[in-house]
């Protein structure tokens, strides 16, 4: 499983800690979180500009790709403006309540 950026800090100021401008391409993440099954292939928390292209992602137990979740519901954010394309995303959701997206 892959994750990129922190689940607590929709409200950093400092660009300089802020997770921006990643690309996660051309990777192949298949047979994850086997023993603990309520992870997704690749977790993305708060995040700006981030691009996630031409991935294949199977045999997940459960969803594959998360992106914007955290723990603050706040309607601040600095997170946005990411992108998810032409991904292929298979065999996944071995439990009831996981999707790919």
């Amino acid at each position: 499983a892959v994750q990129l950026g922190e689940y607590a800090d929709f409200n950093e100021m400092d660009p300089s800690k802020q997770t921006r401008r990643n690309t996660i391409e051309d990777s192949l993440i298949h047979t994850v979180a086997t023993e603990f099954h309520g992870n997704v292939g690749l977790s993305v928390g708060y995040a700006a500009d981030t691009t996630i292209q031409h991935n294949e992602l199977r045999n997940l137990t459960y969803g594959g790709v998360s992106v914007g979740w955290g723990w603050a519901r706040r309607p601040h954010t600095y997170a946005g403006g990411n992108r998810i394309v032409g991904n292929h995303i298979h065999h996944f959701k071995l439990q009831s309540d996981a999707c790919a997206l």
